[in-house]
């Protein structure tokens, strides 16, 4: 797999020159993250623009007392950054770890801000970007503030299927805001009914 898939579905957002996806693929390297490695520390500024190439992160948050609590997944082509560290220059409050060994296309975002110069159609897709992302941080609150533990758990099984396999039940209890004896219980009962 490469940065061409990606650019196949980027390509779906927008419309844009040959010419201008060629140079946008010029703009990254390949980094290479064993399990465990982090793309992003909790604390630290990022500008830090990537898509996984192959491999699965996580996004979460360590509390003062050293609880982990799982944001979000990334697997292959998805997009990985820190918005808040890139857009409003804070040092990033959640951590991008690899739970795989990862291989992630990397630019420098001011990379990216250069291309809105190039092009309409580079502003069009950054604009789309952060709608797709804006829905779905919003769609995670309300699952979180709305839904049962047990509904959370069946949305993550619709939603990720692909994701069951690949993560311990750790962190899909995370993610789900709930403790591991907790997600128990729900997929015991999920198998019982």
């Amino acid at each position: 797999m490469s940065l061409e898939i990606v650019i196949q579905d980027l390509m779906k957002l927008t419309t844009l020159p040959q010419k201008e996806w060629d140079f946008f693929l010029s703009l990254f390297h390949l980094k290479h993250f064993k399990k465990g490695d982090y793309f992003l520390l909790s604390g630290n500024f990022s500008t830090d623009f990537g898509f996984v190439e192959k491999g699965l992160v996580r996004y979460f948050y360590t509390t003062f007392e050293g609880e982990e609590f799982n944001q979000t997944f990334k697997v292959e082509n998805e997009l990985v950054m820190s918005f808040t560290s890139i857009l409003v220059g804070e040092q990033s409050n959640f951590s991008i770890q690899a739970l795989e060994d990862s291989s992630i296309f990397v630019t420098d975002y001011k990379n990216i801000q250069d291309l809105y110069q190039r092009h309409p159609g580079w502003q069009e897709l950054g604009r789309r970007i952060a709608e797709f992302n804006f829905i779905i941080k919003t769609k995670r609150e309300e699952q979180l503030l709305l839904f049962s533990a047990q509904e959370r758990y069946e949305n993550f099984c619709k939603n990720f299927p692909h994701l069951l396999k690949r993560l311990p039940q750790l962190h899909v209890a995370s993610f789900l805001g709930i403790s591991p004896e907790t997600l128990n219980r729900i997929i015991k009962k999920s198998r019982e009914g």
